[in-house]
């Protein structure tokens, strides 16, 4: 490589060869020819165009104008998609650093289902449990395997004077919403229930009680479809669920806070993941 005379004043003290490279005031601009590298603040730019600074802060990179590029990535995090995507569509996450357009309404808008299960229910008997499924839930309709009396509290003294309760017979074990009545007739009393935690601060689940009310011992099934955080924030105080201990299910996609870490914990993989 030649460097031909400038005419004027030396504008740098500092410009050297370094084999095929050249240095501009040591590292802060270096032409790494050899393997047709340009670093700034660096002498071993490991990408095409390598900026660092010389304090140790995050460099900032201003562009006016336009960013053509095949791949975009944020601080070894993200690589975000070059395409526009499409009118609608949210920038969803593959859980592996790369993100692509995903449908608005398939991320944002999401039936869940809940399904638990007991082995043996006693006769006469009452199984306490907790529905873990977020601070407030819509709850369009709840199935059990067999007759029993369901009830679900906002809080754990379960002492409110009007639970949701639903009293299964062998000819209605889902709770749509219907109640029969001693005539035979029908009276639609509602679409949907709604499960709402009412502690202070509000915590991610609701309580539930079933209990046996045919005299027979055995095995019981509740499920559940819903739609989660319908919740009461217009205080603004907090936007995902926070947590003392990590449930012990979650649903695809659940995000939470554990309050003894301050982490964001993610539901996928049939496990909580830890976000860095």
């Amino acid at each position: 490589m030649t460097i031909g005379r400038i005419a004027g004043p030396m504008l740098f003290s500092n410009l050297e060869r370094q084999g095929l490279d050249l240095s501009i005031e040591g590292n802060l601009i270096y032409f790494d020819v050899n393997r047709k590298r340009i670093g700034i603040n660096t002498d071993a730019p490991e990408f095409d165009f390598h900026i660092d600074t010389s304090n140790g802060d995050s460099p900032v990179l201003f562009v006016n104008g336009n960013i053509i590029s095949n791949t975009i990535s944020v601080k070894d995090a993200f690589t975000l998609p070059t395409d526009s995507g499409s009118t609608g569509q949210v920038l969803a996450s593959d859980g592996a650093q790369g993100t692509y357009w995903a449908d608005g309404s398939s991320t944002t808008i999401d039936r869940k289902k809940f399904s638990y299960e007991i082995p043996d229910l006693a006769p006469n008997s009452t199984h306490e449990f907790v529905i873990e499924i977020g601070i407030a839930s819509i709850v369009y309709a709840l199935t059990v395997s067999r007759p029993v009396q369901v009830e679900v509290f906002a809080t754990p003294t379960k002492d409110e004077p009007n639970p949701y309760t639903f009293l299964a017979t062998l000819g209605h074990l889902v709770d749509d919403g219907t109640v029969l009545l001693s005539d035979g007739s029908i009276i639609q009393q509602r679409q949907y229930s709604i499960f709402a935690n009412q502690e202070e601060p509000p915590q991610p689940k609701v309580y539930a009680t079933i209990t046996e009310i045919d005299g027979v011992a055995g095995p019981l099934t509740l499920e559940m479809t819903y739609f989660s955080a319908v919740t009461d924030n217009s205080s603004k105080s907090y936007n995902i669920n926070v947590v003392d201990t990590l449930p012990t299910v979650g649903v695809e996609g659940q995000s939470v806070i554990l309050k003894s870490s301050s982490k964001i914990y993610v539901w996928y993989d049939s496990q909580w993941n830890a976000t860095t």
